[in-house]
């Protein structure tokens, strides 16, 4: 087609007909060119379509614009070249055409321009398209007919003869053409035909060709097993803005985490489990840490070695069968099994069962030398699933460091970064992963489940066994939420809450087996063990470091320690069991341990000392088992002793009988430290009184708060120190002389730091305002005034103490070099320093009045 301007010049160059309706031909065709000026710029799209304020002639029949109502408006205008002449008709036609024209070019610069584009309905009939040059763009209006998802803008790919066709991104037509869709950072799931509720584990296997996989709202549903884990394996590509269900089936082993990180909604759910339950203990062999248990059953139907027995309820004293254990061998004949049992007991209990609540998880992800879920954004439900680490083929607890891989069952709240405990990445965190009734997490060389850095964990029934260091871990802040669990059989421990973390497991939860602690709280961690069992472990229940520990209606008995709380530590267990321990209750540098209402039976010894206390009440054994010593005690109705003033005491004496007394009477709030004089007597000390009286000494002028080198670094009161100034005990009062306050005026107000604050804060340590006592006696030197004649200078010197060790070699008092120190009265010198200004101001004020009489 020539250029339709010069075209329309030479046609105006004929004689201007007359139409039959009167107007003149040339008006016509200017009418025409007016509507094709103002047709807006339109863009180069690869086909000589170029920025014009015309147009050039269209090169493919399938151009954008509708090839042939341009062409027809050509034939119409050549008519008029041939002949010369048109009819008003024709005329008419062709101005319409022209209209039609600039109307197709308008609307196509519009925001839904593309409706005036080819396209096609389905990603069906896209593949009977063929192409006809490289470039061509068409339209897909839904991935299937009618559907309103899926569609998009495609481009045809001429040049590639090799990618495979994956149903959303690139598509092979029938011709083996490839039209590919045009995007930009990330992928829609529903691009490859995924439809809500329906399957979708085809398109994640296409669509994770790409990174970026968006997943819309609603509810998606994948079916996975061992020919497709690798979407498990990828988690992390995928934008999850609804709930991704996926459908476990079988034994998968995998080489990846599980990782949700950007807040997105999934869960993990296996096949149903096989209802059962344990009849008997038939046998046991093996030894600490692997023991073949074979077990009758009531039902074995579909059991097979590899399954997973979880039991998660048994008669009481059997709970070392409790856990997740491995099923090694199946014996259809007689309904037995054979599990291993990694309790860390030396020698696996016999016990009698009637009954238990089993089942067998048939389900097992299989992790190899890596952690196995991870959350540290979003939610993550997992149900009917064994998470199983490979910790048993590589881990030697001869060489745990140069072993271990630093592998974790499942990680909430952060990610761990190594294999050393809490060194995790201080980033994003606070994911939440809940548990249903058939979960069991074994064999993997760290934790089982670790809680950090505010991440959550609810486990009902969930059981955490076989692991190398702990069941469960909660630390800064994390909590886990736990009912029925079982933390049994682990290398290490149980139940570890630390720096801050929290663990409630309530109903008949338990730590069994475990080869150090059941349940352990440090660091202001806390547990929370309500109705749980902790035995066949070196410690039953442990608090430290301000950890916190609380358990009721519980059962601790066959461990080494019932229960142990040391470095501040406290513990709190009302109406629980206490039995066989070899210890039962120990508590020492200054922890707590609060033992109400609980039956203590058999249990060897109570120990208490450093400062420790317990307070027992119930009924218990035998009063020669309680051990007493540098100054633990033991608050417990055998020792209290009660006279005719219903007085109620505690001694803590040596072998010697020296010591000190505490007793409390009913004729007051009152609680009294008595300590042994010289002369063998025990003599009141000090009084502690919850009422408004305090801590004061017995006698009154008599004791010091603080020594020459034990002084209080500071003293923290809302008013000030009163001190007494009766007249009645004062003599020799008079004014200062004036000698003093001449040679005050000279001492000097100073600023300077202390030593020992720049040894420990460098150039951080603040600076203080006040004296130097060695000056003030100069200075009072200097004046002919002995300045130790006033209380406002003090000098103190002491002997050398030395090193004080108890029988097992402890130390109890460090030893002390001799040394000298001066100091001052503070509220003295502030005295003279104000007289001194006193009487400075006294003396202008009179050479002020002298100057006002005489000059006004």
């Amino acid at each position: 087609m020539s250029n339709i301007r010069n075209w329309y010049k030479r046609i105006h160059q004929y004689i201007a007909y007359t139409l039959a309706r009167g107007e003149h031909l040339e008006e016509e065709l200017d009418a025409i060119q007016s509507s094709f000026e103002k047709i807006p710029e339109l863009n180069d799209d690869g086909t000589e379509f170029t920025e014009t304020f015309g147009i050039k002639k269209p090169t493919q029949d399938n151009h954008p614009v509708q090839y042939g109502q341009i062409k027809h408006i050509e034939q119409q205008l050549a008519n008029i070249d041939s002949n010369a002449q048109i009819t008003s008709e024709q005329a008419q036609t062709a101005i319409q055409y022209g209209q039609a024209a600039k109307d197709i070019a308008v609307n196509l610069i519009k925001p839904d321009g593309y409706k005036y584009i080819g396209r096609c309905k389905s990603i069906a009939e896209l593949r009977t398209i063929k192409p006809t040059y490289h470039g061509q763009r068409i339209l897909v209006d839904a991935y299937y007919e009618g559907g309103t998802t899926g569609g998009g803008e495609f481009v045809a790919d001429l040049q590639d003869l090799d990618t495979p066709d994956d149903g959303g991104i690139c598509i092979v037509g029938n011709w083996g053409s490839r039209w590919k869709r045009i995007f930009f950072d990330h992928v829609d799931i529903m691009w490859f035909g995924a439809v809500n509720n329906i399957d979708c584990s085809a398109h994640l296997i296409n669509a994770l060709r790409y990174n970026n996989i968006k997943i819309g709202t609603g509810e998606w549903i994948a079916n996975i097993n061992e020919q497709n884990k690798v979407i498990l394996e990828n988690i992390e590509k995928l934008h999850i803005a609804g709930q991704l269900n996926f459908h476990v089936s079988g034994k998968l082993t995998l080489r990846e985490t599980i990782q949700n990180k950007i807040s997105q909604q999934i869960s993990i759910i296996g096949d149903d489990c096989i209802n059962t339950s344990i009849k008997s203990q038939v046998n046991v062999t093996g030894s600490k840490g692997a023991y073949y248990v074979t077990l009758l059953m009531s039902n074995i139907d579909g059991v097979e070695p590899g399954d997973y027995l979880h039991t998660v309820n048994i008669d009481k004293g059997a709970e070392i069968h409790r856990g997740c254990w491995e099923i090694l061998s199946v014996n259809q004949s007689d309904k037995t099994i054979i599990v291993k049992n990694t309790a860390q007991v030396d020698t696996f209990p016999v016990t009698n069962i009637s009954t238990s609540e089993s089942y067998v998880i048939k389900t097992t992800l299989n992790f190899i030398n890596c952690d196995g879920i991870l959350c540290i954004s979003g939610n993550i439900y997992i149900n009917n699933i064994m998470i199983v680490g490979n910790s048993d083929d590589y881990w030697s607890k001869n060489d745990v460091e140069k072993t271990e891989k630093g592998t974790h069952g499942i990680i909430v709240g952060a990610v761990t970064i190594s294999k050393i405990d809490n060194s995790n990445l201080q980033g994003l965190s606070g994911g939440h992963v809940s548990s249903g009734r058939f979960v069991g997490v074994s064999g993997f060389d760290q934790q089982g489940v670790v809680v950090e850095l505010g991440g959550t964990f609810y486990g009902d029934f969930i059981s955490s066994c076989n692991n190398k260091r702990r069941g469960f871990y909660a630390s800064t802040a994390a909590g886990i939420r736990a009912k029925h669990i079982s933390a049994n059989g682990n290398y290490l421990d149980g139940i570890i809450c630390d720096i801050g973390g929290q663990v409630y497991a309530s109903s008949y939860s338990c730590a069994v087996g475990n080869g150090d602690g059941g349940i352990i709280a440090s660091s202001t961690g806390s547990i929370i063990f309500d109705e749980g069992i902790c035995s066949y472990n070196k410690i039953g229940a442990e608090s430290r470091s301000c950890g916190f520990v609380q358990i009721t209606s519980g059962q601790i008995y066959n461990n080494n320690i019932g229960i142990y709380a040391q470095y501040t530590g406290s513990i709190f267990c009302n109406h629980s069991l206490l039995q066989n321990n070899e210890t039962g209750i120990h508590a020492l540098l200054s922890s707590t341990v609060r033992a109400n209402n609980c039956e203590l039976s058999n249990d060897i010894d109570y120990i208490s000392y450093d400062n420790a206390i317990i307070v027992c009440t119930g009924s218990n054994a035998d009063r020669s088992k309680i051990l007493l010593r540098n100054g633990g005690a033991i608050i417990d109705d055998l020792f209290n002793i009660t006279d005719s003033l219903n007085t109620k005491k505690l001694s803590l004496k040596n072998i010697n009988e020296s010591g000190v007394i505490l007793s409390t009477t009913s004729l007051g709030d009152d609680l009294v430290l008595t300590f042994q004089s010289e002369m063998k007597e025990y003599k009141p000390g000090y009084h502690f009184r919850g009422n408004t009286n305090g801590f004061y000494p017995q006698l009154d002028n008599s004791n010091q708060l603080g020594r020459q080198n034990n002084r209080w670094a500071d003293i923290y009161a809302v008013n000030t120190v009163i001190q007494s100034s009766d007249e009645r005990l004062k003599q020799h009062i008079s004014s200062l002389n004036n000698d003093i306050v001449k040679a005050w005026n000279e001492v000097n107000i100073c600023q300077y730091k202390w030593i020992d604050a720049i040894d420990k804060k460098g150039n951080g340590a603040r600076y203080h305002i006040g004296l130097i006592a060695q000056k003030i006696k100069d200075v009072f030197e200097k004046h002919g005034i002995n300045a130790f004649e006033y209380g406002l200078l003090c000098y103190d010197k002491w002997d050398e103490e030395n090193e004080i060790l108890d029988e097992e070699g402890n130390v109890i008092q460090e030893y002390r070099p001799a040394g000298d120190r001066w100091g001052i009265r503070a509220e003295e010198c502030l005295f003279l320093e104000a007289e001194c200004n006193r009487r400075k101001v006294n003396e202008l004020e009179s050479r002020l009045q002298v100057l006002e009489a005489k000059y006004g």
